[in-house]
């Protein structure tokens, strides 16, 4: 009963970690940098802002424009990587003014065709933003600002994640964006950030390596950046707009990706960055690994408390909630496959339910050596 009893709370323990003591652990550090505080640079750098697009023909006429209407004081180019898109995303981005339009002869994926649209700008500084997201007008200006600190070589952009419709099925998707934005604002307050928001963030030129093909540029690029001894920081007034998949096929296939992605760049890291691996060994304990654990974490918690309860009565409190929040995971998922309504009391479960499973798919691609190199854009719109 003992041994039984042992496992299930350290299995609970594991799973809780990622989300409530890393946050406790890193609040009880102390404060060694002010957010969003920095003054105006005595220069302006020119900035070169990079769109990867692959058939968006829909929207990077627009967003070319929202770009162009950026308050930045220095000089700015757009570039736009079209990864070999099968509409005329190329040719609406030339219409619409875009400065630099790159067209690969065959499609590599996203952090391919970021890389080779860096040989083709020239500003001293990289601002990455995705075709999808509204970019606010100050955005690069706050961004810049924050990367002309001495030390600091990336800075990220923070997401609004607003509903793509009335019946917003990703809901949770919210929770989770609002959970992860002031973890990482307590991370640059006490040191570094691991990560930044693909969807905007700024990075020196000179300090952007190639990213492999199989990893993600929002983990690789701020932990290319750390291993060159720099910090990589927040302007938390810099923000896109970004709306939630349409639907929760769309949102589990984002996440798919996303950790997918992510698993692949933390083994690269480990080979590629050694010293930035072990500076923040422990944040990517708490932050990454443990929290990417979940689901190993999640199933051994319910079989040893399930365990637990038929050798010791007391065991169902620790089974009967576990079991019940899953069952509310589920019930959700059904209802959400037969395009019901899906009640307010089952969309938390359900997203959790959601993040587990996308993550055991993740680990399972990492495991047989499938990693995503091209990519479908979110449907972010019906």
């Amino acid at each position: 009963m003992g041994w039984w009893l042992a496992a299930a709370l350290l299995s609970l323990l594991g799973f809780a970690a990622p989300y409530a003591l890393y946050p406790l652990l890193l609040r009880l550090r102390p404060r060694r940098y002010a957010l969003g505080q920095a003054p105006d640079p005595p220069r302006w750098p020119d900035v070169s802002v990079i769109v990867a697009a692959y058939n968006a023909a829909g929207r990077i006429g627009e967003k070319v424009r929202e770009l162009r209407a950026l308050e930045y004081p220095g000089r700015l180019e757009i570039a736009v990587i079209d990864d070999c898109s099968t509409d005329d995303t190329a040719q609406a981005a030339r219409e619409a003014g875009a400065d630099v339009v790159v067209r690969p002869e065959k499609r590599a994926g996203k952090s391919e065709a970021q890389n080779q649209a860096s040989e083709f700008v020239c500003g001293e500084v990289l601002v990455l933003t995705d075709a999808a997201v509204a970019v606010q007008s100050d955005a690069a200006r706050l961004l810049v600002r924050e990367l002309m600190v001495d030390g600091v070589g990336c800075v990220t952009g923070v997401d609004v994640s607003v509903a793509a419709n009335q019946a917003d099925a990703a809901e949770g998707a919210g929770l989770y964006t609002r959970l992860e934005i002031a973890l990482r604002n307590r991370e640059a307050e006490t040191g570094t950030l691991l990560g930044v928001n693909g969807s905007l963030y700024a990075v020196r030129a000179e300090h952007r390596p190639p990213v492999p093909e199989e990893c993600v540029d929002d983990l690789y690029v701020p932990l290319a950046v750390i291993e060159r001894g720099l910090r990589v920081t927040v302007a938390p007034e810099a923000k896109a707009v970004v709306r939630r998949a349409v639907d929760l096929r769309e949102e589990y296939r984002r996440k798919v990706r996303t950790f997918t992605g992510g698993l692949f760049s933390l083994r690269a890291v480990r080979r590629d960055l050694p010293r930035a691996a072990r500076r923040v060994r422990w944040r990517l304990l708490g932050h990454k690994w443990l929290r990417w654990l979940g689901p190993l974490f999640a199933a051994l918690a319910l079989f040893f408390s399930g365990g637990l309860a038929l050798r010791w009565w007391p065991g169902w409190l620790l089974f009967l909630p576990q079991a019940a929040f899953w069952s509310a995971a589920l019930a959700g998922a059904l209802s959400s496959a037969t395009n019901a309504r899906t009640s307010r009391l089952l969309r938390l479960p359900l997203f959790f339910g959601l993040v587990q499973a996308a993550l055991a798919h993740a680990w399972w691609r990492l495991a047989s050596g499938r990693p995503y190199i091209t990519w479908e854009p979110t449907r972010r719109e019906n």
